[in-house]
């Protein structure tokens, strides 16, 4: 590396986010270094590590410097980050009551790719770079199948997301943009321009002649002065080399770009393509179709193996319809398998309360035509006068045995 290289290394720009108001109805906003869900932290500690990062947090922090101005400019120069971020942010630019220029001041990769789609007027340089890929998910630890399938479904949510936000700025179908992502498309200068993914191509501005991209090894370049760590892409191309071409006239770039297409390619283009049916594709190529008929008898073979494994338990008619009415895999039948299941038992339990509170409703129902509210309680037992009864027939006889006594003191009546 040069020495030049090495000073230049030193002193990256550092990674900001910045808003200014720059008076008469205009802003400005500046989206430098990756796209990260939370400021960055320690590692270790889980603190703040104070390494500046754009975040939907600090950028709604800074909102009221923009809900005011009519025109609104966006430097940005980011290798993304966080999908999910770069959609928010996305989001919040385009909910602005203003006109939105997103100048792609270096690199707009990855989430970052989607922030820039934010702009009614996007402008790139011959130096600007995009890239849009699928993105990775990172995972530390143990899962189950549950966890993982719900992570790809999150994922999966995430790409049709971003997917609609390229169709809207580029009038291009979701299939081709999939095709894109799925490649890990780089593009450069006019590239971006021709994609759709950029409204205009700036040349001859301030600093479009200084070579904007250089090497740093490891996995690292300079893009305008911004330090990006580009190690986990999978398909980075020599990027120095294509914007350098794209500063060059038109068939230098051309040659640059074809040099670094794969060999197949050219392989394919030279040669054409052939067409054939069934039938002569068996009688020149027997040996391959052969080989093709065993390979998919051993999947079928296989597939159905599998789905035997996972049989017990699951009703009879849906293995059958698995297996030869509606082909499916033995994960696919699992699958559907806990998602019956798991019906029957919320409409079980629906019956349940059901007849729960039917129950309820019976007994009150009971309780309210019985009149038993309206009868009041009764000391006696119920025997009307029972008291005032036993009370003088108990009187009666104290007066009998009195007088007995007095006549036997007195010698009898006389």
């Amino acid at each position: 590396m040069s020495i030049l290289s090495e000073l230049r290394r030193a002193r990256p720009v550092e990674p900001r986010l910045a808003v200014a108001d720059l008076g008469g109805g205009d802003a400005e906003l500046v989206l430098y270094g990756d796209v990260m869900a939370e400021d960055s932290r320690d590692w270790w500690t889980g603190e703040p590590d104070g390494r500046p990062v754009v975040t939907s947090e600090t950028l709604n922090r800074e909102l009221d410097k923009l809900r005011g101005a009519e025109r609104v400019t966006v430097r940005l120069n980011s290798c993304g980050g966080d999908l999910y971020t770069g959609l928010a942010i996305h989001n919040v630019l385009k909910s602005l009551d203003a006109d939105v220029t997103v100048r792609i001041e270096g690199i707009a990769a990855s989430a970052a790719s989607v922030i820039a789609c934010a702009g009614d007027r996007v402008v790139a340089t011959p130096g600007s770079i995009f890239m849009v890929h699928e993105g990775a998910l990172g995972l530390l630890g143990y899962y189950t199948g549950h966890d993982l399938r719900a992570l790809i479904a999150d994922m999966d949510a995430g790409v049709r997301a971003m997917l609609g936000v390229y169709a809207e700025k580029t009038g291009r179908p979701e299939g081709e943009l999939r095709a894109m992502v799925e490649a890990e498309t780089w593009m450069v200068g006019q590239e971006i321009v021709d994609a759709g993914f950029a409204d205009e191509l700036e040349t001859g501005g301030e600093g479009q002649d200084d070579g904007p991209v250089e090497d740093e090894g490891d996995g690292e370049v300079m893009v305008a002065g911004v330090l990006h760590d580009l190690s986990r892409f999978r398909h980075v191309p020599d990027l120095a080399a294509r914007v350098a071409a794209s500063m060059e006239p038109p068939a230098a770039a051309a040659a640059v770009a074809n040099s670094q297409q794969p060999p197949m390619v050219a392989a394919t283009e030279e040669k054409g393509e052939t067409f054939m049916n069934i039938s002569e594709l068996r009688e020149q190529h027997p040996d391959l179709v052969a080989e093709i008929e065993a390979a998919a008898v051993k999947a079928e073979r296989d597939r159905l193996a599998a789905i035997d494994e996972v049989a017990e338990g699951i009703p009879a008619e849906m293995v059958a319809d698995a297996k030869y009415s509606n082909p499916v895999t033995a994960e696919q039948l699992a699958l559907a398998a806990l998602r019956a299941d798991a019906e029957k038992r919320r409409a079980n339990a629906a019956a349940e309360r059901a007849a729960a509170a039917k129950f309820l409703a019976d007994a009150q129902s009971d309780a309210d035509e019985s009149g038993a509210d309206e009868v009041g309680a009764d000391p006696n037992g119920g025997a009307e006068g029972a008291d005032e009864g036993a009370e003088e027939e108990q009187a009666k006889k104290d007066v009998e045995q009195c007088a007995a006594l007095f006549n036997s003191m007195k010698g009898g009546v006389r």
